[in-house]
């Protein structure tokens, strides 16, 4: 799993865990285990979901935070 920071316009930043890293032709991300910095729930999700999708187009950045070299191998090979 890959351990993901999330920036989406307008709302607080989201940690969570992703199984791969999206592709251009990907229009939805699944992000699992979604948090704030602090570990808190996201105030505008209900119930603590264990995963919530995303769709690309609201997301400004994706900020990798796992350090595993296999990953950063794979996005430069693409």
């Amino acid at each position: 799993m890959i351990s993901i920071s999330l920036k989406m316009e307008g709302v607080e930043t989201i940690y969570g865990e992703i199984d791969n890293l999206p592709t251009p032709n990907d229009t939805l991300i699944i992000v699992k285990y979604p948090r704030l910095q602090s570990g808190k729930d996201v105030p505008f999700l209900k119930n603590e979901p264990n995963r919530i999708i995303i769709p690309v187009h609201r997301i400004l950045y994706i900020e990798v935070l796992d350090e595993d070299e296999d990953v950063l191998t794979r996005w430069r090979e693409d």
